[in-house]
């Protein structure tokens, strides 16, 4: 029996519903998706200064947001760590460039 709201939707061997066009994750990948998420999160926040309380909003959000979410979070987060790094690495280059009378 297929709830009315999984219309639509395929039934594996072993049971389990799920949609053709999306990828078929296991318990595990999703735990280690949201983990890896988490990771990038806490990270961005160390390179952009980020406040605790919006930390804490962002992972709060990120942690009991809905699996349809969990792909675009990912990707989207991926961008900004990668701009983050960049202009982290970008302020190192020059601090170390830098000229200072205290040397």
């Amino acid at each position: 029996m297929i709830p009315v709201d999984c219309i639509g939707a395929l039934q594996s061997a072993d049971g389990g519903l799920y949609l053709p066009w999306g990828p078929c994750l296991s318990p595990d990948d999703v735990r280690r998706m949201r983990a890896d998420l988490i990771g990038m999160i806490e990270e961005l926040s160390g390179l952009e200064c980020w406040p605790e309380s919006l930390l804490d909003d962002v992972l709060g959000r990120a942690i009991r947001g809905p699996l349809a979410d969990l792909m675009p979070n990912l990707a989207h987060f991926t961008e900004r760590l990668t701009e983050a790094r960049a202009e982290a690495a970008a302020r190192d280059a020059l601090d170390r460039r830098t000229w200072r009378y205290d040397r």
